[in-house]
């Protein structure tokens, strides 16, 4: 008889890469998912994975960061897991609140829905980034002193400890970037990695429209778009020069995700597994090498921050737009000045030969990854 999932955050990134490959290897999904405007959680679900669900799949309408209730008689005793993907990935400190109601409280009330309905492992997605500050993390670290860099690492690695007090046995997995497909570099979200690049992709788009009639005065500031389409612009990015970025491509970590979900899950102590790159690029190399893919030229990493423009004088037109770029990363800051080196050794272990590991992001791979999200206007 196939197993039976009780799945949050279907409409989500994670919930889109993993639930095509959940069906595949033949689990039966009970999901939850909010109803938005006039769709229905289920009307959301199927827009987005299409004949993906099948008519066995079940729907739960609701909110999982309220007091969600499923009715235990036709449940209980009747899933094998919880795979809870749902969470809010916002760095903003405006949207702290919200993020701790998600990530914390969402997750709060999904253990507890687990021991309503005696479902006897839980699965927790959490981020990689819960290390903080730490120069290496293992999968054996939970706070070895780290500062976290935002609201959302916090409320991560609060719902961790939830996880770890949960009465069944537990699995958390920390993931970390997570890119396009390694083959179709299709993407179910332009956050993240994209996220970091969209700022200046809607720079370069408003500054090709306005080249075509402020060409002299955008000249006169240095900005220039030449015949190749490819545009000058002398701003900066402040990122370590040694510091990595780490990307997984989606596929691998959905793939690697169901191998973790065929093991035994009869221990009681929580297991958790870095769903990281073992080989990760140097983030200066990925922001140099995807700028150039865009056709963006001038733009300058730097180890140290420049200093802010002398006050009482104008700005010029190439200190304004390097003050939206810098407003538009400011969340990405601490991600490209210092990266953890996190170590996967209990996920190569326990897995054996299943592991495999992630594609090598090359050049060729950041090319068509960020082609696509051009094609697609980074989503917009």
């Amino acid at each position: 008889m196939n197993k039976t999932i009780l799945l949050t955050g279907i409409t989500g990134a994670v919930g889109q890469s993993i639930t095509p490959v959940l069906k595949q290897h033949g689990y039966r999904l009970v999901y939850l998912a909010r109803p938005k405007g006039i769709f229905t959680g289920k009307d959301r679900a199927k827009q987005l994975l299409g004949d993906v669900l099948t008519s066995d799949d079940v729907c739960c309408e609701g909110d999982l960061a309220e007091n969600l209730h499923l009715d235990p008689l036709p449940w209980r005793g009747k899933i094998d897991a919880v795979l809870h993907c749902a969470g809010s990935i916002s760095f903003e400190s405006s949207a702290a609140d919200e993020t701790w109601r998600v990530n914390v409280d969402g997750t709060e009330n999904m253990l507890r829905l687990a021991n309503e309905l005696a479902i006897p492992h839980f699965h927790f997605i959490s981020t990689a980034y819960v290390a903080g500050s730490a120069e290496v993390f293992t999968e054996a670290d939970v706070y070895v002193g780290q500062q976290n860099s935002n609201q959302y690492e916090e409320s991560k690695r609060a719902a961790e400890e939830l996880v770890r007090s949960f009465r069944g046995s537990s699995t958390i997995y920390r993931m970390s970037i997570m890119i396009g497909h390694s083959t179709t570099f299709v993407t179910p979200s332009f956050n993240g990695y994209y996220g970091f690049f969209q700022s200046l992709w809607r720079l370069r788009q408003s500054l090709k429209r306005r080249w075509k009639t402020e060409s002299e005065a955008l000249r006169a500031e240095r900005v220039i778009f030449s015949e190749k389409d490819r545009l000058f612009i002398p701003l900066t990015i402040h990122c370590s020069p040694t510091s990595t970025l780490n990307l997984i491509p989606c596929d691998w970590f959905s793939e690697t995700l169901s191998e973790v979900l065929k093991l035994s899950c009869g221990h009681r102590a929580t297991q958790i597994y870095h769903l990281t790159h073992p080989n990760p690029p140097r983030v200066q190399w990925v922001i140099e090498e995807t700028l150039s893919r865009m056709g963006i030229d001038g733009i300058t990493c730097i180890a140290t921050p420049r200093g802010g423009a002398s006050g009482g004088s104008p700005l010029s037109v190439v200190e304004r737009f390097q003050k939206v770029l810098d407003r538009g990363l400011e969340r990405f800051h601490p991600y490209i000045t210092h990266e953890p080196r996190f170590t996967c050794d209990a996920l190569k272990r326990d897995l054996g030969t299943r592991y495999h590991a992630p594609r090598e992001i090359d050049s060729l791979f950041l090319a068509n990854l960020i082609e696509f999200a051009m094609r697609m206007n980074f989503g917009k």
